[in-house]
């Protein structure tokens, strides 16, 4: 069965708007598990063509929420007039995503989107499918990481409030992009965590990451949190990280290391930071981003820093999910040795069929 395909996005009519907060104790949505439907949109539309036969392609998300369990659907369907093979007249059907029919358990199965019990501020959290907004810690390492519609797994814990953790597996199939981050909370809130995060399959194409052996990032933390509430919250930070991607003057791997004090508020599911930042030699930070998978993790503004001189200066970012799968960016950096840079930009994650 060939399939040839020209779907563009003819139209985006969205119903209900859905942003992701993008920190580690990321707050519940206001008063969404009151709500019998959290979101139905219909994302896309265009034509394909299946052995010749033009067919209409629309996708549908909706998702639901039942108490502590939400349940996310990927529904894409096909429109089309087909010939019946014993009458030979033309009868409307709505096909699966390759032109299947709907009797098979496996379409139904790509069809779940997500399954998800509880929030990630709670003490249990898990969610299986795709995600489109991750942070780690405070997201030095990973933040509004993506793992484009795949079906990864998160699972976050916290036992007796003082201990916790935040796991990602990009892809239960296949998992490439995985690891979390354990704390520990000695008096009241305030919060020391250690991060473990790889890459075991990096992109060969991106030669910030290496051929021989898998991405690895470490870090560890400290935290305290001033206003924490369903709305609401600001958090003080300090963060030291280590990567692998730094080379020796012997050609041999070394770790590349990098810091950050500042102050991180999450407010109705967008993000604002302020960071002093301090990084050596060939060291990204928050290199595990929204666009790790697809592009390089430069594109907020830093490059490799090869020029072997410690860099330091202040960092701020603003980001939103303005609209489900539309990610409204905004940085200003400052470090010594180069000029300020400023970045705004608007990132998107499915709303166009590749």
């Amino acid at each position: 069965m060939k399939i040839k395909s020209w779907t563009g996005n003819l139209f985006a009519m969205l119903l209900f708007i859905s942003v992701y907060p993008s920190h580690a104790q990321e707050v519940g949505s206001l008063d969404m598990q009151t709500m019998a439907m959290e979101q139905l949109g219909l994302t896309g539309g265009g034509f394909t063509w299946i052995d010749g036969t033009p067919y209409f392609r629309t996708q549908l998300q909706p998702a639901a929420t039942f108490g502590k369990i939400g349940v996310g659907l990927d529904l894409v369907l096909l429109l089309g007039n087909i010939a019946n093979e014993e009458t030979g007249e033309n009868e409307f059907k709505i096909l699966a995503e390759n032109g299947e029919e709907w009797n098979n358990p496996s379409n139904y199965l790509r069809a779940l989107r997500f399954i998800r019990y509880g929030q990630p501020a709670e003490p249990f959290y898990a969610h299986f499918g795709a995600f489109d907004y991750i942070t780690i810690g405070h997201g030095f390492i990973m933040s509004g990481y993506s793992n484009h519609d795949r079906r990864g797994l998160r699972l976050n814990a916290r036992f007796q409030n003082k201990f916790g953790i935040e796991t990602v597996i990009n892809d239960i199939g296949s998992p490439s992009v995985l690891g979390g981050r354990v704390y520990y909370r000695p008096v009241g809130r305030f919060e020391l965590g250690g991060t473990y995060l790889t890459d075991t399959n990096p992109n060969l194409d991106n030669d910030l990451k290496t051929e021989e052996d898998p991405l690895v990032a470490m870090g560890v933390d400290v935290g305290i949190p001033i206003v924490s509430s369903d709305t609401l919250q600001i958090d003080l930070y300090t963060d030291v990280a280590f990567l692998n991607t730094k080379i020796g003057s012997e050609g041999k791997k070394e770790l590349a290391q990098g810091g950050a004090s500042g102050i991180g508020l999450s407010a109705f599911k967008s993000i604002f930071k302020l960071e002093y930042r301090i990084f050596g030699k060939e060291f990204i930070p928050t290199i595990f981003d929204h666009n790790y998978d697809i592009l390089a993790p430069i594109y907020l503004g830093l490059d490799e820093n090869k020029d072997g001189a410690s860099k330091n200066g202040f960092y701020s970012l603003i980001t939103s999910y303005i609209l489900p799968k539309v990610n409204l960016i905004g940085t200003f950096e400052s470090y010594s040795g180069s000029d300020p840079r400023m970045y705004l930009g608007v990132s998107e994650d499915g709303l166009i069929d590749k």
